[in-house]
């Protein structure tokens, strides 16, 4: 296939990717690492520790000790690497913002592949609208410019739920495979990455192509190789802090800031205090830290961070905007829910999963951290495949509606960021 024909093909794809890509550079570029981070301090001092000893720090030496290694044994020979070349410590950390960077863009990437499985070629208009929310979302690029083992995280979850969903299509050995080798990847990276093995599962057990011989067959290869990959590390750590609470969360003692557990943190959304409160802060009343779906919702814009009165207005504006599409997703996702198309199922079951797992983490865990989006970074593909895609005979208007809103949240988005970034 010539240049011509390629670009020609894939325009659209290569156009997103490129535009994505564009606005992570340009964020890394303006922002520091101890800008918008989390825990940062302890992330390097886990990549400076292995950098030294080249082996698994004691858990509880630091508050990051307990995350798995894979991150920071990937990281650490940079800072090696700025020994031999005699970079000073801004330098080296420069350095490794660029490995999550090029993650960033790896998972931009998935997303869009994954948008390309989920939306037919008919819907074309529909993938660009999807791909302007992946490609603008200020969470996701957030961690284009962070040292955390999240930006690894993020590649492996995404990847993995893109094999689910080419598993689901295809039915191949090979994709299955693929699936237990990025989940053993991701457990030697964060936790949270368990929330794909159900999610396989109930993917491998529903089709219908398969003997249950078959599915029995594959769900033990799967558990092997998930095991031999990455699951030793949590049957050992588990056996060493001897409970699952301290396994989950190795820096539990250490946490702060609690947060009521009753009722109403689970059953408000208001709007309107939202709009009074466009930032969250993890430790005060005062921004209604309290609420889960408030703090969820605002931290999907603007993590836990405040971004400034300079923002406020454009703050709300996306917030609005945001709630305004929400209401046109909740359309599709109800059509979709109800009329159990089973094409869509790993995405929809992707949606329920993950966000029944965080209610659950946050009631298990009640810090305000624990509430943050960043935990249910992978509802944003079903969300943004609901936004972009139209219901069966919705009304011309709404159609009109969908486009417009996605087009100025991904323009707000972009402001956002530049703003940030300059």
């Amino acid at each position: 296939m010539t240049r011509s024909r390629f670009w020609k093909k894939h325009a659209v794809f290569l156009s997103l990717l490129l535009l994505g890509a564009a606005i992570r550079v340009l964020y890394v570029m303006g922002t520091p690492h101890s800008v918008r981070e989390h825990d940062v301090w302890g992330h390097i001092a886990y990549i400076g520790y292995v950098a030294e000893n080249w082996e698994i720090p004691p858990p509880h030496g630091n508050s990051q000790f307990y995350h798995p290694p894979l991150y920071y044994f990937l990281t650490a020979p940079l800072v090696t690497l700025g020994k031999e070349m005699r970079w000073d410590n801004a330098q080296t950390l420069f350095s490794i913002q660029l490995v999550s960077l090029a993650l960033s863009i790896g998972v931009l990437a998935i997303a869009l592949w994954i948008g390309r499985m989920l939306i037919d070629e008919k819907h074309r208009k529909s993938f660009v609208l999807y791909g302007l929310i992946i490609a603008t979302f200020p969470s996701l690029v957030f961690f284009a410019a962070r040292i955390n083992n999240d930006a690894l995280y993020h590649f492996f979850a995404f990847a993995g739920l893109a094999f689910i969903i080419r598993y689901w299509k295809t039915h191949a050995l090979r994709d299955w495979v693929a699936v237990a080798a990025i989940i053993g990847l991701g457990l030697l990276t964060k936790t949270h990455i368990v929330l794909l093995i159900p999610i396989a599962y109930a993917c491998l057990l529903l089709q219908k192509r398969l003997s249950w011989r078959t599915k029995a067959q594959r769900l033990l290869l799967s558990l092997v190789i998930i095991t031999l990959v990455g699951g030793w590390f949590h049957a050992l750590r588990f056996r060493d802090e001897g409970g699952l609470r301290s396994t989950v969360l190795g820096n539990v003692e250490v946490l702060t800031n609690f947060v009521e557990n009753g009722l109403p943190s689970y059953l408000t959304f208001n709007p309107v205090e939202i709009v009074h409160h466009p930032y969250n802060n993890p430790f005060q009343d005062k921004e209604r830290r309290h609420y889960f779906w408030e703090y969820l919702y605002r931290s999907a814009f603007f993590g836990e961070y405040n971004l400034g009165a300079e923002r406020q207005l454009l703050a709300i504006t996306l917030l609005l905007t945001g709630m305004a599409l929400g209401s046109l997703t909740v359309l599709t996702l109800w059509q979709e829910f109800r009329a159990h198309r089973l094409p869509h199922f790993p995405v929809l079951f992707t949606l329920v999963t993950v966000i029944t797992a965080h209610v659950i983490y946050r009631v298990l865990y009640p810090y305000s951290s624990s509430q943050d989006f960043r935990y249910s970074i992978l509802v944003l593909i079903p969300l943004a495949w609901a936004a972009s895609m139209p219901v069966a005979r919705e009304w011309p208007v709404l159609r009109e509606a969908r486009s417009t809103l996605i087009t100025m949240l991904a323009a707000l988005s972009t402001i956002l960021l530049a703003s940030l970034s300059l």
